[in-house]
């Protein structure tokens, strides 16, 4: 139930998430705690700020959300991922599994022996320990949430 929570949250980010990564802007960070004593963070994606980003030589990535950093139990983050067209990922490996999304763009994941399309609405969920590498060779900026 804790994943499909997770998941659910995810999906209400991306619906709203299309537009542009702005510098100029300060991100929001909203915290409101309910009467029930949980707490829910609340950030408006179109004010990531680039200063956050961490350059990963092809592609850009945009810390969203860390439970380490946020305070929040379990061990997860959540990230926004952009690829210039044209360009791909070194081969690496992820300790623990993951969920991606397609955001915008397309290309290719190289998973291992296999090969699956990203494009605009693809998720894919990519079992800890295995070899992959990202590959936009399309026209267009692949921007993707893991």
């Amino acid at each position: 139930m804790k994943y499909f929570t997770m998941l659910l949250c995810a999906g209400a980010l991306v619906s709203g998430l299309s537009g542009c990564i702005s510098e100029e802007v300060e991100p929001q960070h909203v915290v409101v705690c309910p009467l029930d004593g949980s707490q829910i963070i609340s950030k408006d994606l179109y004010e990531i700020n680039s200063i956050q980003s961490i350059d990963f030589g092809n592609s850009r990535v945009f810390p969203l959300y860390s439970a380490a950093t946020e305070g929040l139990p379990g061990n997860y983050d959540i990230n926004i991922v952009v690829m210039e067209p044209q360009r791909s990922s070194a081969v690496f490996t992820q300790k623990v599994s993951q969920i991606i999304y397609v955001l915008t763009g397309g290309g290719m994941l190289k998973l291992g022996d296999s090969a699956y399309e990203l494009r605009e609405g693809i998720s894919l969920y990519i079992p800890a320990n295995q070899k992959m590498q990202f590959i936009n060779n399309g026209p267009y900026v692949l921007k993707y949430m893991e």
